[in-house]
C-alpha cells in the first residue's frame, strides 16, 4: 500500500528528494547559503569523532550563523548520503577556517586567566600572612 507522502511525491505536489532536480536544488541552496552566512565555526579536532556529534555540531554552527532549516536539511542528508570518510569531507568544506584561530585565542585567554587568578590568590595569601 502506497503511503500519503508518496502518492504525493508522485502527483507532483511535494518535490521527490532523490531526484536529481532536488540535489541539484539542494546543493545550490547550499552554495547560496554558504556565500549569504559564511561557512561555521566548528571545530573536528579534539571533539567527540562520533557521526551523530559532527552533524549535530556542523549543524549547529551554521544555524547560528543564520542558515535556514531547509539549507541545514540539505546538509545533513548531503553528510549522511555517503560513508566516514564522506561525512568528514562535507563537514571540512563547511568548516570556516578561521575556527582554530578562535580556538587557538580562547586557550590563550584561558591560560591568561588562570594565570592572573593564581597571581590573585597569592596576593591574597601575602595580605593573609
Amino acid at each position: 500500500m502506497m503511503g500519503v507522502r508518496n502518492r504525493m511525491i508522485q502527483r507532483g505536489m511535494l518535490p521527490d528528494e532523490d531526484s536529481p532536480l532536488q540535489k541539484l536544488a539542494d546543493v545550490t541552496l547550499v552554495e547560496d547559503s554558504i556565500k549569504r552566512y559564511g561557512k561555521g565555526l566548528f571545530l573536528l579536532i579534539g571533539r567527540d569523532g562520533n557521526a551523530h556529534f559532527i552533524i549535530a555540531r556542523v549543524n549547529k554552527a551554521l544555524k547560528e550563523r543564520g542558515w535556514s532549516e531547509r539549507a541545514l536539511r540539505a546538509v545533513r542528508l548531503r553528510m549522511m548520503a555517503g560513508d566516514y570518510d564522506h561525512l568528514l569531507q562535507v563537514a571540512m568544506d563547511l568548516q570556516d577556517p578561521r575556527a582554530y584561530e578562535l580556538e587557538g585565542l580562547a586557550a590563550d585567554l584561558e591560560e591568561k586567566q588562570r594565570a592572573l587568578e593564581e597571581e590573585m590568590r597569592l596576593e591574597l595569601q601575602d595580605e593573609e600572612e
